[in-house]
């Protein structure tokens, strides 16, 4: 061992680094701005619903990891209404990220996805975020919105919120955007009042102001030409980020009767490299489909006696829970199917790691977990955590999710939410985006 241990040369311990660390003198400056919408409001489900903000520079690199959206809400009506929501992205349903006049994202029900991944990063990051929105409360902390209230907007008054636009691959890929050749184009369309607000007489709400807070910064011109060059002789700048597709799909009416069933989920979508999927469950009623938002309600339990506040407290066991496995052509994801609540848990941490992988744990378990925000995740990487190691559905092979032992008396919905790699490269006449 003495020999091994000679014939390595330790390195020099920190303390005993004297060296100057790397400085970014070439950023010579940053603004802190705003970019406003295109068009008027203010902005309300029944009238105008979509609201786009453009942020353009001609010699300026947008910062991604500063945007963040502001969002002044108003109560119209003469009377007191209630939010029962946590974060202020709960008023987005579609998101739209152009650029350069191309469309590279494109995320469906964003509301419901944002609040499924907000379960699933750090309650520490949750509790810091909630100041910012409605979550006075920590509502994410507490998975339990129900014991802890709701957000009371008085009548005829505003308040003001913002997010983190957390499902954005693209703003969230640690790449400066030369805002030049690339400017962003950011299409939001706004949820019906029904998916946000809880309040006994009629429910309404309006946006009377928008807007996307973000940092510019500006490079010196030995860097700035350097950079230029690449873009205009041809070279170009890529970068690689996750982007996010959703997938709605009904199992069948509701029954008046505890009715199991077996449910497959066909999709038929062509990625060059799927790295996770991830699925919740809710309920129908009609043709009507409830998107309530509130932690409680949103994601329904993998047990088929724990759907309602009656049921807390009963004995629990294998048979009642959920079976599910992946299948994608000949291939099974897991091998065996998966029919306890623990195995799906284990499979949902390896999943994560898919979509950041900077998250060290879960603002999820226990009895959230198995009674009230069940979660299915599934990870299809070849190495855990590393981009453009997923696998492929190009060859035309489906892919389809197989459910097990479903009572269409609490369950008859899913959303599916796909994560695959994807790039952008920038060039000098074009954006070019590569799924």
């Amino acid at each position: 061992m003495q020999h091994s241990l000679s014939a390595n040369r330790a390195p020099l311990l920190e303390s005993l680094n004297f060296s100057q660390p790397p400085s970014s003198s070439y950023v010579v400056q940053r603004r802190q701005t705003s970019s406003l919408p295109t068009g008027a409001g203010p902005y309300e489900y029944e009238g105008s619903r979509v609201c786009r903000v453009q942020i353009a520079s001609s010699d300026e690199w947008l910062d991604p990891s500063s945007v963040s959206i502001q969002l002044k809400i108003r109560n119209p009506a003469s009377y007191d209404q209630s939010f029962k929501v946590p974060d202020a992205a709960s008023f987005i349903t579609r998101m739209k990220i152009i650029a350069a006049g191309q469309v590279v994202e494109d995320i469906q029900h964003y509301n419901r996805v944002h609040n499924m991944f907000r379960r699933l990063s750090p309650s520490e990051v949750n509790h810091m975020t909630g100041s910012t929105s409605f979550d006075f409360k920590n509502l994410y902390m507490y998975n339990d919105l129900e014991d802890h209230g709701s957000f009371v907007l008085q009548a005829n008054t505003t308040w003001t919120v913002s997010f983190k636009p957390l499902l954005s691959g693209l703003l969230n890929a640690n790449r400066y955007i030369p805002l030049r050749w690339c400017p962003l184009c950011i299409e939001l369309t706004f949820a019906p009042p029904v998916e946000v607000m809880y309040t006994p007489q009629t429910e309404a709400y309006e946006i009377t102001a928008v807007s996307i807070k973000h940092d510019c910064v500006m490079l010196d011109t030995a860097v700035q030409n350097q950079l230029s060059r690449a873009i205009l002789e041809g070279e170009g700048l890529t970068i690689a980020y996750p982007q996010l597709h959703t997938i709605f799909s009904i199992f069948g009416p509701a029954s008046t009767s505890k009715t199991y069933t077996s449910v497959k989920v066909a999709i038929q979508r062509a990625f060059t490299r799927l790295s996770a999927a991830f699925v919740t469950f809710g309920k129908t009623s009609g043709t009507a489909v409830y998107k309530s938002l509130y932690p409680r309600d949103e994601f329904l339990t993998a047990l088929e006696n724990r759907a309602d506040d009656t049921a807390r407290g009963l004995p629990i066991n294998d048979s009642m829970a959920i079976s599910w496995q992946w299948q994608l052509g000949g291939r099974k994801y897991p091998e065996a199917p998966v029919d306890s609540v623990t195995e799906s848990f284990d499979i949902l941490t390896k999943a994560v790691n898919a979509h950041a992988q900077s998250l060290k744990g879960f603002n999820l378990g226990g009895r959230a977990y198995v009674e009230e925000q069940f979660i299915l995740g599934q990870n299809f990487q070849r190495t855990i955590g590393q981009p453009f190691s997923g696998t492929s559905t190009r060859g035309g092979e489906t892919l389809t999710l197989s459910l097990d032992k479903v009572d269409l008396q609490k369950v008859q919905c899913c959303w599916v939410t796909l994560v695959a790699d994807a790039i952008l490269e920038i060039a000098d006449r074009a954006v070019t985006f590569i799924d």
